[in-house]
């Protein structure tokens, strides 16, 4: 999970690009001096809809999250945080790019004895690590 504080302590932080791959889960963080009521969330200006189980707003004393599960190429920009009752808001470039692909593992085509017709795909594991990702 990647961490982007946007707002500390009511101190514009300037941040510069973060970037994030596909498929990670951000966590968008605002920390307050004190309890605020309403924040909206935004990207690109546009207020962000939480009514999607993508998207999780929560709230932790002065610490306040976005976060969101799975993050799609489609959804970088300006991520801001407005309070409006202080009219204070603070934003951060985020960038999305395509996760990297490894080929790990070699993998063997072999014909299938019992029908000719069909291709076995034979793949050599000795002991997967937990980070190995198999696609069939």
């Amino acid at each position: 999970m990647k961490h982007i504080v946007l707002y500390y302590f009511l101190q514009k932080l300037i941040l510069k690009g973060t970037d994030i791959y596909t498929y990670d889960i951000p966590i968008l963080v605002v920390i307050t001096f004190w309890s605020v009521s309403v924040i909206i969330w935004k990207i690109n200006n546009k207020q962000i809809q939480l009514d999607h189980d993508w998207i999780q707003t929560e709230q932790d004393e002065k610490a306040y999250f976005l976060t969101i599960k799975n993050i799609h190429l489609n959804e970088y920009g300006s991520y801001s945080a407005e309070i409006p009752k202080h009219n204070i808001q603070t934003t951060s470039q985020v960038k999305v790019k395509p996760e990297n692909i490894k080929i790990l593992k070699h993998v063997h085509i072999v014909p299938d004895e019992q029908q000719s017709d069909n291709l076995i795909l034979e793949i050599q594991l000795n002991k997967p690590l937990s980070t190995d990702i198999i696609l069939l």
